[in-house]
């Protein structure tokens, strides 16, 4: 090894030193190559039929065989290796390299579906054999842009797609093709930024695209090519230089293979983003005349024509003219792009992914048993409610971390196989604790199973097709002592204890492991942020009091996770914030924590001052301020209303997705100078509706004022129909909540 190290030889003489070396390992690849490397063809053959005899294997090294015949031009032998192949050993370039016949194209994406340079070589090869999907546009730009620098197409858009089409081709073998050609004039500098390019769509498995042109046609005549960056920082660095007013062209080529499902699924890039106008525009979907899927279409495409191809299946959206939508804010996930989603998936078919990723995390490891018998306790022996909880907590304990998308309805694409287990999670105290809590039940005796749900409002429509993206949250449901238990584990900050579920999940879908779908328990009184102010008013109109709370929504999750982390000045101001997220007028005097590090719930109590608390309305009027609706305490703190959150769009066109859940009561007491009496109080509150319950009541004991406020908002959708319910209901719940007390001064 120091003669290798210090004297490094070549060709023969390095062949012959292997050979002799008494260390040298006889079934490598090292003299082969040092024989290769020297010319010796004959030589390097015969050395790799030593190698095949000694690892009694004559199909070894064909790859390498195949390739020595190649450059050497020896086409017998290359044929004899190929066809020696197995199918998954095959490539596309060899083929190719090896084949002359008329229908080579056909024989190219065939093999495709084994290939293991499949889909990436597909492109460069079928273009080189003559197949170029970017003759078809030929003469288009060049047309289009002479008849918008005579007559500004679209005039008043911002970007104005010139013409845009769209081609997706589904083969009877799941291989998918697609093509996109796009011509976009854009004006201004926000466009020149963010809408200078088309996007491409989302086509499911393994894939490929290739920009087989890229043109900027300038405003004064120019037409240039700009060069390609691939290693650039920004998104469209080529394109620098564009300025308003140049039209871009683009003809982008893709190829897909079906993935780990064996499941085809394309999503559209959006067609009408912000700013965005279409003056003519095509999508064509061609589909197997057998193959059963979900297809959906945003309502702006219309209805799409269908006609019979060949044996094949065609659908064709065609929009002209469509001026720059509204874009709204609030829309279900899936339902903002103005595109086409088609997908093959069943539900059935991911939940059998979610049970591959469970069987790729399963282990039997004695470590892994003890640690959870231990976390148990005395209660080990049994599958009791105690032992349950004391399991949760040791969870927490054990992974400070969660990764909720280990169990996700994607995870099985992102967790490396028999790379991620139990073990791993306790040794690297970072991992998914839904299932580390799985395992541990499973060693307890305890019955459980897991429930992958939905993290927000996924569409408006109930018959979107399957999507994996949807369930995304895992939840572990328990069957102990006769009743199901809810275990949701992985959040942010320690784990919720058993039968609490995170109030943006009440009500939600989720998913099994056996294809079933379960609606979510719908929340709970006693599972709300729980909020006491307590304030003495002086002469002046000034108070002061206590304040305390106690968190338990997702700002209290993440809020615990921070405090893990924040200390000293940091740590005062988070808590801070939380006072002056309901009360955004005090001066917070002294605050600190009451809850214990690491609970799933925050605590705090706080000594407030709060200047001119009262506002004068004449000499012997105050009026005591109201509530406002909506309170964020975590990262920073901010008050708002519910109108100025989910209604601030009137005639609104889309479905709204209420995504953030809100769930609090708040008991305030307000003790009035000695004679100052209530001479008019805001009435009672009591809005109910979808999504929004809101009530306050309000009374009067001796001098002192006590009032609650209650409001629980629900994560889900409201159609367009029920749009403007929603709004009254949540314009009374704000006006009811903001109603001020009027005072009679002595």
């Amino acid at each position: 090894d120091a003669e290798r190290a210090a004297s490094p030889l070549s060709g023969l003489d390095e062949a012959a030193r292997e050979r002799a070396a008494a260390r040298a390992r006889h079934d490598a690849l090292a003299c082969f190559d040092a024989l290769r490397g020297a010319g010796d063809r004959a030589g390097a053959t015969a050395e790799l039929a030593r190698l095949r005899t000694l690892l009694g294997s004559t199909a070894r090294f064909l790859g390498v065989e195949l390739r020595d015949a190649l450059a050497a031009g020896d086409d017998g032998a290359a044929q004899r290796s190929f066809g020696a192949m197995r199918p998954a050993e095959r490539t596309l370039a060899a083929l190719a390299s090896l084949d002359a016949s008329p229908d080579l194209r056909d024989r190219l994406v065939r093999a495709a579906l084994a290939a293991r340079d499949a889909p990436g070589a597909l492109s460069p090869l079928l273009h080189a054999a003559g197949d170029d999907p970017a003759h078809e546009f030929e003469g288009v730009a060049e047309k289009l842009v002479a008849q918008d620098r005579a007559a500004p197409i679209l005039p008043a858009a911002a970007t104005a797609v010139l013409s845009h089409t769209e081609r997706y081709t589904v083969d009877a073998s799941g291989l998918v093709r697609w093509v996109l050609f796009d011509l976009r004039r854009v004006s201004g500098t926000t466009d020149v930024d963010q809408n200078a390019q088309a996007a491409a769509p989302d086509v499911w498995g393994r894939g490929s695209m290739r920009a087989l042109r890229r043109r900027i046609w300038k405003r004064d005549g120019r037409v240039l090519e700009p060069d390609r960056a691939p290693r650039a920082s920004q998104a469209a660095a080529d394109l620098s230089q564009l300025e308003g007013g140049d039209v871009v062209e683009a003809v982008y080529e893709g190829w897909a293979l079906p993935g780990e499902t064996g499941d085809v699924g394309i999503d559209t890039p959006d067609l009408l983003p912000e700013r965005v106008a279409v003056h003519d525009a095509t999508l064509e979907l061609r589909l197997p005349p057998r193959l059963e899927g979900a297809l959906w279409s945003h309502r702006l495409l219309g209805k799409a024509d269908e006609r019979q191809d060949g044996g094949a299946r065609v659908l064709r959206w065609h929009v002209v003219d469509e001026p720059a939508r509204r874009v709204e804010d609030g829309v279900p996930k899936m339902d903002r792009s103005a595109g086409v989603s088609f997908s093959t998936a069943r539900w059935s078919g991911v939940a059998r992914a979610l049970r591959e990723t469970l069987a790729s995390l399963d282990e039997h490891d004695p470590e892994v048993d003890a640690w959870a018998r231990e976390a148990a306790g005395g209660d080990a022996a049994k599958p009791t409610r105690a032992a349950v909880d004391a399991l949760v907590s040791a969870v927490g304990k054990a992974l400070r971390e969660s990764d909720a998308g280990t169990l996700s309805d994607y995870g099985a694409a992102i967790t490396p196989v028999q790379q991620a287990t139990a073990r791993s999670f306790l040794a690297s105290h970072d991992g998914s604790r839904s299932w580390l809590l799985l395992r541990g039940l499973r060693v307890l005796g305890v019955p459980a199973e897991l429930r992958v749900a939905e993290s927000e409002p996924f569409s408006a429509d109930p018959a979107f097709p399957p999507h994996y993206g949807r369930f995304v949250h895992p939840l572990v449901l328990a069957h102990v002592e006769g009743k199901d238990v809810w275990i949701d584990a992985d959040v942010a900050g320690p784990p919720l204890p058993a039968g609490r579920v995170s109030p943006e999940l009440r009500g939600r879908t989720a998913l099994g492991t056996d294809g079933s779908m379960t609606t979510l328990p719908a929340r709970s009184a006693d599972e709300g942020d729980e909020i006491d102010v307590r304030l003495a008013l002086d002469d002046r109109g000034d108070a002061r009091g206590t304040f305390a709370a106690v968190l338990r929504g997702r700002d209290a999750q993440e809020l615990s996770e921070a405090l893990f982390r924040i200390v000293g000045a940091e740590r005062q101001r988070a808590l801070r914030d939380v006072v002056l997220a309901w009360l955004p007028w005090a001066n917070v005097d002294e605050v600190q924590l009451a809850s214990s590090e690491g609970s799933w719930q925050v605590s705090l109590r706080a000594q407030v001052t709060v200047g001119g608390y009262a506002q004068r309305d004449g000499d012997k009027t105050w009026l005591l301020p109201g509530l406002d609706t909506l309170h964020q305490a975590w990262p920073r703190a901010r008050v708002s209303s519910l109108g100025a959150t989910y209604a601030t769009r009137a005639g609104r066109e889309s479905a709204l997705a209420v995504s953030t859940a809100v769930q609090y009561h708040v008991h305030r007491r307000v003790e009035l100078p000695k004679g100052a009496t209530v001479a008019r109080a805001p009435g009672p509150l009591d809005a109910r509706g979808k999504l929004v319950e809101a009530s306050r009541s309000l009374s009067v004991s001796g001098a002192a004022i006590e009032e609650d406020f209650t409001l629980g908002v629900a994560t889900g959708t409201v159609a367009t129909g029920d749009y403007d319910a929603f709004v009254a209901l949540a314009h009374a719940a704000d006006d009811g909540f903001l109603a001020a007390t009027r005072v009679r001064l002595p």
